[in-house]
């Protein structure tokens, strides 16, 4: 068995970040996408609330590829990386 991957794709809002995770998902089972900005909206009043709602979204994300990662599945995150 190989070992998992995380595979980071950064880039600017609309350059086709998700719609390349979801071609790596789509031909390597059982590998996530994670996507943060579909998992924000699940959270009640994020707009009212975005700096909050944005650092659950980060922790949940992290605790996502933890586990994906420790079952040895890939996790691809699309996102636009401005802060190391």
């Amino acid at each position: 068995m190989n070992s998992p991957k995380i595979i980071l794709i950064n880039g600017f809002a609309g350059s086709g970040k998700t719609t390349i995770a979801r071609m790596y998902t789509d031909n390597h089972p059982l590998a996530m996408l994670i996507e943060g900005d579909e998992l924000i909206v699940n959270i009640g009043g994020w707009l009212d609330n975005e700096p909050q709602a944005r650092d659950l979204v980060f922790e949940l994300s992290k605790k996502m590829l933890d586990t994906a990662l420790s079952f040895g599945y890939d996790v691809v995150l699309p996102y636009l990386v401005v802060d190391a």
